[in-house]
């Protein structure tokens, strides 16, 4: 049991464990060990944020941890081990089978942000999303009553319906049954936030229009920096340059914190369309980086 020993000297915590402090790190991992030993053979610790494990077939596996470490730092010590024996329950458990038909598939199809360079494991074969900014992808799920799966191409395949129609049901399934809490900060620098436990919130990035107030040609700057919350503005005069310098670290901490990361980045919400707004942070400060048309219309904006 070396793992435990170096963890009792409580090291400080890997970068995918932050924003954890080593008494935490190495409380959450002795309870990992400690739970995941139950079920499986020999759970060892790897530096990229995973466990190497045996299963009863003798089959090698990775679990991932980081977004388990995010919930767990969010929520009271006295519940991590509850919180982390449902998380392995989940995953563990005998995947759910996919719906055979698009009437039994639609009241369970969502909409997931995902970044660009989301894994889900290659055994999954290629997953039905779509572009819809850059960095940022929109992924077919099935929220089933315990588990969400992704949804592959072979699996939309079957169901005889276009991959259009199949985000569209999905879109509207978001908008039906995953209404988040609104809350806005008015004042000098007004941000209004969408935020909920549940795990299409970031998708309403994508439903940016049914929140708006007041609308505006303009659109809105926004961010889905993690599963739990949106971040948005519409652009209405130049309060809206106080609004992206209030932003950026709240931005920037919620994707660090998670819980299940999704882009850093803020972008531009136009008529439907996310336009990226880059941004730099090099040795604490912050750059920003818009394109020509995002300045053009800030030049035409009017003083607060």
């Amino acid at each position: 049991m070396r793992f435990l020993r170096r963890s009792s000297a409580e090291e400080p915590a890997p970068v995918w464990a932050s924003p954890m402090d080593a008494g935490e790190y190495a409380a959450f991992m002795r309870l990992v060990v400690e739970i995941l030993g139950q079920r499986l053979t020999s759970p060892t610790p790897n530096e990229g944020g995973g466990l190497e494990v045996v299963d009863e077939s003798g089959n090698r596996s990775t679990v991932g941890l980081a977004n388990l470490a995010q919930v767990c730092h969010h929520a009271p010590r006295s519940e991590w081990p509850g919180v982390i024996a449902t998380h392995f329950s989940a995953i563990l458990e005998k995947p759910e089978a996919a719906p055979s038909s698009i009437e039994e598939a639609r009241p369970m199809l969502r909409v997931r942000l995902i970044p660009d360079d989301f894994e889900a494991g290659s055994a999954l074969g290629e997953l039905a999303t779509r572009p819809v900014a850059d960095g940022l992808r929109a992924a077919l799920v099935l929220d089933h009553p315990r588990t969400i799966s992704y949804v592959t191409t072979d699996v939309s395949g079957q169901w005889q319906t276009s991959a259009a129609e199949l985000f569209e049901i999905a879109i509207d399934n978001v908008r039906q049954h995953e209404k988040p809490t609104v809350e806005r900060i008015a004042g000098e620098v007004p941000l209004t936030f969408l935020l909920g436990d549940s795990f299409y919130v970031a998708s309403n990035l994508l439903l940016l229009d049914d929140f708006l107030d007041p609308r505006t040609p303009h659109g809105a700057i926004a961010a889905a920096p993690n599963r739990h919350m949106v971040v948005f503005q519409p652009i209405v005069d130049l309060s809206i340059a106080g609004s992206i310098n209030a932003v950026l670290p709240i931005i920037h901490q919620a994707y660090r914190e998670g819980p299940a990361p999704i882009s850093p980045d803020l972008f531009w919400w136009r008529d439907g369309q996310l336009t990226l707004l880059p941004v730099r942070i090099e040795n604490g400060n912050v750059g920003f980086y818009p394109p020509p048309e995002f300045v053009e219309v800030l030049n035409t904006l009017p003083s607060a």
